[in-house]
């Protein structure tokens, strides 16, 4: 339990729950319309059904008519339009496309002439007006129409409630995947606090750019249709994650960033509305913008290591012990925040103080290994640092504690010869201490499989024939 607690208080467990909620919602306010008519429909044909079993089949049956499978589906679909006819549907796009049909209608057979007798003409701006005010008395009361921006007729505010919805499923793929990566791959150049602030401005200024450039654009005929999502803001955040000091951003982090783009752009062109034909441009330039604050913007919050002089000068006011133990608490609350760099450099320095005190703290030093073990805490000391620990454990009559650490480094060493050296030493200690040998003998069995002419490979040989 308190592992999965440290795991939800992660920076990045929070950007999944924010994409988590994000999409949540848009399935709610898009899908739930679609799902609550198929319930309806299918609460109809179930009243159809009823029907024709109790009475309908055997009225065909009275005038001699046998009643078919065709004369079935005839009937149910005469049902199902009388149906449709007397409860408008609940998705916003056919209610809306019926509301133009029913105005048309209305509009060549009475309104022309209500106007006329009002001495108005009827033309076609008129025709328009009446149109869009018709609707909007329809659409102010759909969250949906509510939340987007629609650049012909929406207030501004609208900008900053658009980007809770998406165009299409595709396109909130796309921002999650696109998200959650140029979160994680800036988590260690800037940290998630400033990822996030400037992530939030390039939301809402990606807006106010949409908007204000619209109606520069070849794409300004569409200005009726909705504006939503946040693909700007993405491709801002990808440049910045992409480009920035040499020795700060890996090829795969740039390569991943900018085929990310390249689908969003792709997406916005081809799968989505005509408006978003601006908005596929506009993320490049938005990627440049990123690009140059990735390049020009340092980190601006915390994470410094301490300094050499503060370090010693709490040394010589604060106990060993009691310095130790803050020192590890504080290794843990940076892991926590998945600052691991500065985390391991704390640990490398005060666990082994921890082991070689006189006499030991047990219960501090199991609770500080499993916390240290967490599987989602990515230390940076290397396989042998773990290795070393696992070592002093065993000299210190700690034996599941030393097998742990022994394990723990041969899974992330990488030189092989050191590795079945850790797999070795935690197996001799299983068997010596009859420790789940199953295992121990299974990691023996290992040693074995990776080199098996050498000295190490024979006494493991005779370790596992006794």
């Amino acid at each position: 339990m308190a592992r999965f607690l440290a795991y939800c208080k992660s920076p990045l467990t929070i950007c999944i729950l924010f994409v988590l909620v994000l999409g949540m919602l848009n399935l709610k306010i898009q899908f739930a319309p679609e799902i609550a008519e198929w319930s309806r429909e299918r609460a109809a044909v179930a009243d159809f059904d009823n029907y024709w079993e109790s009475e309908g089949a055997q009225r065909f049956k009275d005038v001699g008519v046998e009643p078919t499978e065709k004369i079935y589906n005839e009937e149910l679909d005469a049902h199902l339009k009388k149906f449709r006819a007397r409860n408008p549907t609940f998705i916003p796009e056919k209610r809306i496309a019926q509301m133009k049909e029913d105005f048309q209608a209305w509009w060549e057979t009475t309104g022309k002439k209500s106007y006329a007798v009002n001495e108005v003409t009827p033309d076609e701006k008129l025709y328009k007006q009446e149109l869009k005010r018709y609707i909007q008395g329809y659409t102010k009361t759909i969250p949906e129409y509510q939340l987007f921006f629609i650049p012909e007729d929406s207030s501004i505010t609208a900008l900053f409630t658009c980007w809770f919805l998406f165009p299409g499923a595709l396109s909130f793929l796309v921002f999650a995947v696109g998200f959650l990566f140029a979160m994680k791959v800036l988590e260690k150049r800037w940290g998630y606090l400033q990822s996030s602030l400037f992530f939030a401005v390039g939301t809402i200024f990606g807006g106010f750019v949409f908007m204000g450039t619209l109606s520069l654009s070849y794409f300004d005929r569409y200005a009726y249709m909705p504006y939503m999502g946040m693909s700007l803001s993405m491709a801002m955040l990808l440049g910045i994650a992409a480009f920035g000091p040499k020795n700060d951003v890996s090829k795969l982090s740039t390569a991943g960033a900018i085929l990310t783009l390249a689908v969003d752009v792709l997406t916005n062109w081809n799968a989505n509305p005509n408006l978003y034909g601006w908005v596929a441009i506009l993320e490049i330039a938005f990627f440049g913008i990123g690009a140059f604050l990735g390049f020009k913007v340092p980190r601006l919050t915390g994470g410094s290591v301490k300094s050499q002089k503060s370090v010693v000068a709490e040394e010589v006011t604060v106990n060993p012990k009691v310095r130790t133990r803050e020192d590890l608490k504080e290794a843990l609350d940076l892991a926590n925040k998945a600052e691991y760099e500065h985390a391991s450099l704390i640990l490398s320095k005060s666990f082994i103080q921890l082991l070689r005190e006189n006499p030991l703290d047990i219960p501090t030093i199991e609770k500080t290994v499993e916390s240290m073990l967490y599987p989602h805490f990515f230390f940076t000391m290397p396989g042998l640092m773990w290795m070393s620990w696992g070592a002093e454990a065993a000299k210190k009559k700690l034996p599941r504690i030393a097998i742990d650490l022994y394990e723990k480094g041969a899974s992330i060493e990488q030189d092989t010869k050191n590795r079945r050296r850790g797999l070795f030493c935690a197996a001799d200690l299983r068997l010596r201490e009859h420790l789940e040998e199953d295992k121990g003998r299974e990691e023996l069995e290992m040693v074995i499989q990776m080199d098996s002419d050498d000295i190490l490979a024979a006494e493991a040989r005779k370790l596992l024939a006794k």
